[in-house]
């Protein structure tokens, strides 16, 4: 029998939450001492959100900042 992780139920008995490991954003219970899938210790500080989701992101808000300089810088060219 493959386990998949704690569901609705699991989360309800134990009162507990899901969070990602920051190592490599397997869903861990947040606070699980060590990630089952890669065995980093993380002391029950996991992520809200896998980290793949938080790089991209970042990545977006920095593409914005960066769209809206050349939109400025364009504008006052043309003044």
């Amino acid at each position: 029998m493959k386990v998949e992780g704690p569901d609705a139920s699991d989360r309800a008995r134990f009162g507990r939450d899901e969070g990602y490991c920051p190592e490599c954003g397997a869903s861990v219970w947040d606070d699980a001492p060590v990630c089952p899938k890669c065995g980093v210790f993380i002391g029950g500080q996991t992520l809200a959100r896998p980290p793949m989701i938080r790089a991209l992101e970042k990545r977006g808000k920095i593409v914005l900042v960066i769209v809206l300089i050349l939109i400025i810088s364009g504008v006052m060219a043309l003044l």
